[in-house]
């Protein structure tokens, strides 16, 4: 998109991105690798978890796959569900949450995902974090960075 990503620290040496992100104040999303995602995604988890900042307000939070409707249409959004199925059609691994949400992972990629592709998968909550797609009657999302899948509770 032609704009350059920093990071910016304060006179004292913290990490502003980390400090909004433990307040509940930014959202982690990934533009491009770099090697503090996960700690970022970390960040964001634990806020959402502590309803804290943003993420005490409806707005924020994640919905959940039956909430989702037609004003939700190529929306940016947090989808939460719970991983029923696994699919593999045409380009895609399609993870299945609810029963009827899509979440798209593109074959050529798959090995980025293996934590959520595993068997031990099944039955667990996940976010998801896209832009909403409606397709062949169903809800989707297509991710492209393992980022946009986080597991809501530990195994």
């Amino acid at each position: 998109y032609g704009r350059t990503l920093a990071y910016v620290f304060t006179a004292d040496g913290l990490l502003l991105q980390q400090a909004l992100l433990q307040q509940g104040f930014a959202m982690a999303r990934v533009y491009q690798e770099h090697p503090f995602w996960e700690c970022f995604a970390e960040l964001e988890q634990q806020a959402r978890t502590q309803n804290a900042g943003l993420w005490q307000f409806e707005d924020y939070a994640p919905k959940a796959t039956s909430a989702i409707g037609q004003q939700d249409l190529n929306q940016y959004r947090l989808v939460r569900g719970v991983v029923t199925d696994f699919e593999r059609k045409g380009q895609y691994l399609w993870l299945i949450l609810d029963d009827n949400f899509y979440v798209g992972i593109p074959q050529a990629g798959s090995g980025n995902f293996s934590k959520v592709l595993a068997l031990n998968s099944l039955k667990r909550a996940v976010v998801v974090r896209g832009k909403l797609y409606f397709s062949y009657k169903k809800w989707q999302i297509i991710v492209s960075h393992p980022s946009q899948i986080s597991f809501e509770n530990p195994p």
